[in-house]
């Protein structure tokens, strides 16, 4: 299941997020990264300013996907020139992801896309977009989102090509089903 959403941020909210994760741009509080799945990317984690908007989600991703969803985290990124984002389905316990753009320098939409198709192989292998059947093409804007079933449907995204100086941030929020949680876990998260 796949599902896009139109306006999940208001402004003030989007200017925020933005400021805040430009802030830690500014004062060097980032990784680099450059992985299996990314190149030309600036990885900033768990922002608060993002993060506490994981409740409010959680409401709107357990009315699509049903309510054995828990928020798990999110994570913040910064896609430089030559951002790339490999074909991949998310690691373990992060069944749902939902990709929201805060803002960006490019004067285009960079779209994300997801495969319907079911994919069961390792997550470190190399998934050919090409030969994936039935993809879908999202084009997100700032304050929109899409969510996917990141650890069975493949998503990636293609090369940005924009200015020296351009970029676009991109928030994860991250849900985890329920059985999939330990028991010891599950009970100390719930006390």
């Amino acid at each position: 299941m796949m599902k896009f959403y139109d306006h999940l941020f208001n402004a003030d909210q989007l200017e925020e997020m933005k400021n805040e994760i430009l802030n830690l741009r500014r004062e060097n509080k980032h990784i680099d990264e450059v992985d299996l799945f990314s190149d030309c990317a600036l990885g900033f984690g768990v922002v608060p300013s993002v993060d506490k908007h994981g409740e409010y989600l959680t409401d709107i991703i357990q009315k699509d996907f049903g309510r054995e969803y828990i928020y798990s985290h999110s994570y913040a990124r910064m896609y430089l020139k030559g951002g790339v984002l490999r074909p991949h389905i998310d690691k373990r316990d992060l069944d749902i992801t939902l990709t929201v753009n805060i803002y960006s320098t490019v004067d285009k939409i960079w779209p994300i896309y997801a495969s319907d198709t079911v994919y069961t192989g390792d997550r470190f292998s190399d998934i050919d977009a090409n030969t994936l059947p039935n993809h879908h093409k999202f084009n997100i804007g700032p304050g929109q989102g899409a969510a996917i079933l990141g650890t069975t449907h493949p998503h990636w995204r293609d090369t940005l090509e924009c200015g020296e100086d351009d970029y676009y941030i991109q928030v994860f929020y991250h849900w985890t089903r329920m059985q999939n949680i330990p028991l010891h876990v599950f009970t100390a998260f719930k006390s």
